[in-house]
C-alpha cells in the first residue's frame, strides 16, 4: 500500500487563520471519516479510533484533492471550494453508511446509486428537498466529470431533475421546510452572534469568527480607514 505519509492531501498553499482547521482530504480515505468533526477527525485518525485506510480510494482521493487545487489554483473561490466539499462529504458518508466500494473504477455508478437514494428521500418525505437533492447530485456530478474528463455532464445521466419555480413537492411531508437545511443555517447565525462581542464589532479589523465546521469567517468593512465599522454593522446588526 503506498506510504499515505508521502501523500499530500493538503492544500499547504493556503493561508488559515489562528482558529481555521487545515483542509485535509485523508479523512475520505477512512470509513467515518466524512462525518467525524473537522476539529477532531486527524486525532481519531492518528489515534486509529477511524482503523485503516481504504487502499481502494487512494487514487480516488488523490484525484479529487487534484481538482480542487487545479480549481483554487486557476482562481476559483474559496467558499466555491468549501461548499463543494461540504456536498462532496455527503456522497462519501454515503458511501461509508452503505458498504459502497468507492475507487476511481466504481466512482459513477456509485454516484448514480447515490443520487436515486437522494430521490428516494425526496419522495419519501425524508428531510431533503428536491432543490437541495439536484444541488448535491450536480455539485458532485461537476467534480466527477473533471474526475473522468466526461463531457456529458454525469448529472444528466440521473433522475434528478432541477425544480421548477413555483412547483409543487412529490410529496406533502417533502413539501415541508427542509429542516437540515434550517438547522445548518441556524448554526451559522448562532456562530456569527456568539462571535460578535464588543470587542470584536469596535476592534481592529478583520472581524474573525470562528464556525463549528472548523472554518473562519473573516470580514473587512471594504472601507479603507480601519475605524469605519458603518458597512459591518449595516451587514451583521
Amino acid at each position: 500500500m503506498l506510504d499515505l505519509h508521502l501523500l499530500d492531501l493538503t492544500f499547504s498553499d493556503m493561508t488559515y487563520g489562528k482558529l481555521e482547521t487545515h483542509w485535509d482530504f485523508r479523512r475520505f480515505l477512512y470509513v467515518g471519516g466524512a462525518g467525524t468533526n473537522v476539529r477532531i477527525v486527524d486525532e481519531r485518525i492518528e489515534a486509529g479510533l477511524l482503523g485503516l485506510p481504504i487502499e481502494g480510494r487512494i487514487e480516488l482521493v488523490r484525484q479529487i484533492h487534484e481538482v480542487f487545487a487545479n480549481f483554487l489554483g486557476r482562481g476559483g473561490r474559496r467558499g466555491t471550494a468549501a461548499t463543494f466539499i461540504e456536498k462532496l462529504k455527503f456522497f462519501f458518508e454515503w458511501a461509508d453508511k452503505t458498504g459502497a466500494v468507492l475507487n476511481m473504477e466504481s466512482v459513477a455508478s456509485c454516484y448514480l446509486d447515490w443520487t436515486d437514494s437522494l430521490l428516494q428521500r425526496v419522495r419519501t418525505g425524508n428531510g431533503l428537498s428536491e432543490h437541495s437533492a439536484y444541488s448535491y447530485g450536480s455539485v458532485v456530478g461537476w467534480l466527477l466529470d473533471r474526475l473522468l474528463g466526461r463531457s456529458k455532464p454525469i448529472v444528466k445521466t440521473t433522475r434528478l431533475r432541477p425544480s421548477k419555480p413555483g412547483a409543487r413537492a412529490v410529496s406533502a411531508k417533502a413539501d415541508k421546510q427542509n429542516l437540515e437545511e434550517t438547522f445548518a443555517f441556524g448554526h451559522f447565525l448562532l456562530d456569527i452572534s456568539d462571535g460578535l462581542s464588543p470587542d470584536a464589532i469596535w476592534g481592529p479589523l478583520p472581524v474573525r469568527i470562528p464556525l463549528r465546521n472548523g472554518t473562519v469567517l473573516e470580514e473587512w468593512s471594504g472601507l479603507k480607514a480601519p475605524q469605519t465599522r458603518k458597512v459591518l454593522n449595516q451587514k451583521f446588526l
